[in-house]
C-alpha cells in the first residue's frame, strides 16, 4: 500500500522571511485601502495611524506593519506546507 505525501512544515527561519516579504508587499494596498474607509468614515488618518496619537508617525507605521506580520505567517505557513 503506498502513502500519499507526507506534509512537512516549513523551518521557522523560513516562515519569518516570507512572511516578512509578504507583509512588505501588501503593505501598500493595504494601506491606500484603510486610507479610503478612513476617508469615508470621517476618521483622521493621523489618529488611525498613530492608534489615536499614542505613538509618533515611524512608530505608527512599525506597529502597524508589525500587526500585519501575524496574517502574513499563516498565510506562508499554510502555502508552504509541502
Amino acid at each position: 500500500m503506498t502513502e500519499g505525501p507526507q506534509e512537512r512544515a516549513p523551518p521557522v527561519w523560513q516562515v519569518g522571511v516570507m512572511s516578512a516579504i509578504v507583509a512588505t508587499l501588501a503593505f501598500v494596498p493595504v494601506g491606500v485601502f484603510l486610507t479610503g474607509v478612513c476617508f469615508l468614515l470621517d476618521i483622521s488618518l493621523r489618529s488611525f495611524l498613530t492608534f489615536g496619537g499614542t505613538f509618533s508617525e515611524p512608530v505608527g507605521l512599525l506597529a502597524w506593519w508589525t500587526a500585519s506580520l501575524v496574517p502574513a505567517a499563516v498565510y506562508t505557513a499554510l502555502c508552504m506546507r509541502t
